[in-house]
């Protein structure tokens, strides 16, 4: 029976090593579709690494150094609010405050300063109301959901959009549109 059970073990560890690779490959995609350089990608292949570099943070989180998938999923969406590709809202932002800090991620050309806001609402509103104008251009207000009170959100194509969910929900994460959230 020894020799089977070490079979079994170094069978289950190349499982687990082939199923890591898959997963790293489906994170390197998600941080193409985002534009993430190659260089500021070290939360994908060296996650230990990266949790150590980043340790503060991640420790505000409540984040242990063991949970990869976490440390891989908020190390692209750091990355991407250093880049001020995304920004990160708190659910209770004023309008006044959502819309200018939206307006520093927009792509060049696309705006809500036609938009009819209701000053009461709150993000999710604000979101539908952003999500129903830009319809026709093909551009989505979308939230790349880190299970917390916060709106992680990112301006792109409809394209983008639907690829990023399907890569998202691949390795257990959401992407959705602002106002589902």
């Amino acid at each position: 029976m020894g020799l089977f059970d070490g079979f079994k073990k170094k069978m289950t560890e190349q499982s687990e090593e082939d199923k890591d690779k898959e997963i790293q490959s489906i994170y390197r995609e998600i941080a193409e579709i985002l534009g993430i350089p190659e260089y500021n990608r070290g939360m994908i292949d060296s996650p230990d690494e990266y949790y150590r570099e980043h340790e503060d943070i991640f420790e505000e989180r409540c984040i242990d150094a063991d949970e990869t998938d976490d440390i891989r999923w908020l190390g692209i969406i750091d990355e991407m609010i250093a880049a001020d590709k995304i920004i990160e809202f708190d659910f209770k932002d004023e309008l006044e405050d959502f819309i200018e800090e939206l307006k520093d991620i927009l792509p060049e050309g696309l705006t809500v300063d036609d938009i009819s806001f209701d000053k009461d609402g709150y993000i999710p509103d604000w979101a539908a109301a952003i999500n129903e104008h830009w319809e026709e251009d093909g551009y989505v207000l979308a939230v790349l959901d880190i299970d917390s009170d916060s709106y992680v959100t990112y301006v792109c194509t409809m394209d983008v959009f639907e690829e990023l969910a399907e890569k998202a929900k691949q390795v257990g994460h959401r992407v959705t549109y602002c106002q589902d959230l």
